[in-house]
């Protein structure tokens, strides 16, 4: 089996959305887990990511200093996406270190149908006229878990760069940065 990970916000000894977590990497996984007990630290921002490999899961934390993208460029060629968190994450490193070379925080993607569907590490939603858009679920990319927490009645679309409104408000969302504006750059 590939390695499948998920990643959670520790705020001051609170795991954020952690039993939520639990469940999507056991859905990652295909069959249920046990989690083991694990000192979570009491002060401060850290990042904890629970690794299922070999059949157990591994539970590691590390200090999480934010770099929260606010200008996102449209990335020149089409990805798709898995729906699952694995481990083979270099090449979403390689998306943001593309933005950055480019004078942006991170990469607008699209699928080979040409579709809008997420940035690098977090998923991509829109407000236009009051409405909330997000990619089509049989898009193929990673749908977090933090769009389901917003409660957002979302319009979910397939849209290619080009066609995206101009007077959008633009978000990216994930368990780590929450809800965050940004610019595209056209």
């Amino acid at each position: 089996m590939t390695e499948v990970f998920r990643t959670c916000l520790v705020r001051d000894g609170v795991i954020i959305a952690f039993e939520e977590q639990c469940k999507r990497l056991e859905r990652d996984a295909g069959r249920a887990l046990e989690f083991p007990e694990h000192p979570v630290p009491p002060k401060g921002l850290y990042r904890l990511r629970m690794i299922y490999e070999d059949n157990s899961v591994e539970m590691q934390y590390t200090p999480y200093r934010p770099k929260p993208p606010k200008t996102l460029i449209i990335y020149p060629y089409a990805v798709d996406g898995s729906p699952l968190k694995i481990l083979a994450y270099r090449e979403r490193e390689y998306l943001r270190e593309y933005a950055r070379s480019q004078g942006a925080d991170d990469a607008l993607l699209f699928c080979s149908d040409g579709f809008i569907t997420e940035v690098s590490n977090a998923n991509f939603f829109y407000e236009h006229n009051g409405q909330y858009y997000t990619a089509d679920p049989s898009l193929p990319y990673l749908k977090g878990l933090t769009l389901d927490l917003l409660k957002i009645p979302f319009n979910y679309v397939k849209i290619r760069p080009e066609e995206l409104p101009k007077e959008a408000k633009c978000f990216v969302a994930n368990s780590l940065l929450g809800v965050l504006p940004c610019e595209l750059f056209k």
